[in-house]
């Protein structure tokens, strides 16, 4: 649904019912006094599912954080960074004792081995699964702030897909389980109420799966500097639309109470 609001701003760009300022600021905090938590998924010890060649998700969600940084730093984002924390319930923790309004963990996809068959490219030979590719949030509905961490959700898949990042949307029967429930179809987000960076975050956290590294065609994209520069985008998008459009969600009280309530050290 189209929104309306009376705002006093010099242009605006309209993209999939959702409008992205171009120059000047609404009401808000952002992005001046805004700061975001970007988690790299996974750790050394635990370095996530590998790709058809062997590199790990972890190098991947390294290379596409810090691209993500530079997209929020150079829109004045403030970014902090979370990393190589095994215990993920104190990834938020930190994110949240650090005065971060937002956590976003970042990580690549991968379907299982049984779904994988034999594959040749330029003379290798691998196992991959070229039909399941694209984007996919999750989100857990036990987090504390969860009506704002849905927003942000929905905000990230629409300024993802108006950049030109593939959604996982069309593979959604094989993605819901009994673990992971459809929240909203057009935007391809889930509840994983489980999920430990969202379900104990004291502030807005959503876990952002990128593609998936078992297809190789989507791997080409993945690696793409430019492909990495319009997720960047989308999530600068994303942050910049939730200031502007949500100032009201940005409750510092209630997620320093929270915080408090944490004992951060």
């Amino acid at each position: 649904m189209q929104r309306f609001f009376s705002l006093s701003l010099k242009s605006l760009v309209f993209f999939s019912g959702i409008f992205f300022v171009s120059t000047g600021l609404a009401k808000g905090v952002c992005p001046g006094e805004f700061k975001l938590a970007l988690d790299i998924g996974h750790y050394e010890n635990k370095p996530g599912s590998a790709d058809i060649f062997g590199v790990p998700e972890l190098t991947y969600n390294r290379n596409l954080a810090a691209v993500i940084k530079d997209s929020l730093v150079a829109g004045k984002i403030d970014v902090i960074t979370i990393e190589s924390i095994p215990r993920l319930s104190e990834r938020p923790l930190k994110a949240a004792c650090s005065g971060a309004d937002l956590f976003l963990s970042v990580h690549h996809d991968s379907v299982p081995d049984d779904m994988k068959v034999s594959m040749e490219s330029d003379g290798k030979t691998f196992k991959g699964n070229s039909e399941i590719f694209g984007y996919t949030i999750y989100l857990s509905s036990d987090n504390r702030l969860f009506p704002q961490s849905l927003d942000f959700a929905r905000l990230l898949s629409l300024s993802l897909a108006s950049n030109g990042v593939f959604s996982a949307a069309p593979h959604q029967s094989y993605i819901s389980d009994s673990l992971r429930q459809l929240l909203s179809r057009e935007h391809n987000i889930y509840d994983y109420k489980k999920l430990t960076v969202s379900k104990t975050a004291r502030l807005p956290a959503v876990l952002m799966e990128a593609g998936f590294l078992s297809n190789p065609n989507e791997l080409r994209y993945l690696k793409s500097k430019a492909y990495q520069e319009k997720i960047g985008k989308g999530v600068l998008q994303a942050v910049e639309a939730y200031c502007r459009e949500f100032p009201w969600l940005l409750n510092h009280n209630e997620v320093f109470q929270l915080t408090k309530e944490a004992g951060c050290r």
